[in-house]
């Protein structure tokens, strides 16, 4: 993930993975959901709990590793 642009979907596969693991989702029973997950990523100074999506995650490791390249 930090070398290489990943496709949006897979990074949409990434957060749907993080998505039912932090809800506790199983097959077995469905949840209803009491906070949006756009609204669960946002920063703790803003009232999120700080989660990062996995697309802009992928965007700030291929700069880094870009930066790194160029500045040495």
């Amino acid at each position: 993930m930090s070398s290489f642009q990943l496709p949006k979907n897979t990074c949409a596969q990434i957060d749907a993975r993080l998505h039912d693991f932090f809800w506790g989702f199983s097959d077995s029973n469905r949840h209803l959901y009491t906070k949006a997950w756009d609204s669960i990523c946002k920063p703790k100074s803003f009232g999120g709990l700080g989660f990062r999506r996995a697309h802009d995650l992928n965007k700030a490791f291929v700069s880094k590793l870009g930066w790194t390249i160029t500045s040495t």
